[in-house]
């Protein structure tokens, strides 16, 4: 283990220290620590970042957040039928939620 010292972003407190496996930067320590370490947690901590929205055909197509995270949606018809995270995004989460329909319903999603 590398134990990386003093380390102060605004989640924690000033002097706190983190323990990281070796290899493991610090600044993906850092990003980890400020969006989250699974699609959903990373999905909604972008709420927190202005964002450029591009539209297509009436359709909110992709979100560029400040932080460097790109939210991309994809849809069929009239459907969202995925959602992919890309760019700056924490080591090791899931990607992509890909959304299932019975009819105009979302029956089921999974994570890829």
């Amino acid at each position: 283990m590398v134990e990386i010292g003093n380390i102060t972003p605004t989640t924690k407190q000033a002097g706190d220290r983190f323990i990281v496996a070796r290899g493991t930067s610090p600044a993906q320590v850092l990003l980890d620590d400020v969006l989250g370490s699974s699609f959903e947690t990373v999905s909604k901590n972008l709420q927190s970042y202005g964002a450029t929205l591009v539209y297509s055909s009436g359709n909110l197509v992709t979100m560029t957040y400040s932080n460097g995270v790109v939210k991309t949606l994809n849809y069929t018809g009239d459907n969202l039928t995925s959602v992919v995270l890309s760019g700056a995004v924490p080591d090791g989460i899931t990607l992509t939620k890909t959304f299932s329909y019975s009819g105009d319903d979302v029956s089921s999603y999974t994570y890829s």
